[in-house]
């Protein structure tokens, strides 16, 4: 018997990001999986804050 893990995605609301966030979504569905987003910031975005 396997065991389904929760899924976490990471995001930083570009589209390939957007893709990747709505494949775990299913793939999630599908197993009966737990699923987290999680939004990250690129390194541009956190020199900004600087």
């Amino acid at each position: 018997m396997t065991t389904v893990r929760p899924i976490i995605a990471a995001t930083d609301f570009s589209a390939p990001a957007k893709h990747a966030a709505w494949r775990a979504a299913l793939l999630a569905e599908e197993m009966g999986a737990g699923l987290t987003l999680a939004y990250t910031l690129g390194g541009t975005a956190l020199d900004d804050m600087r």
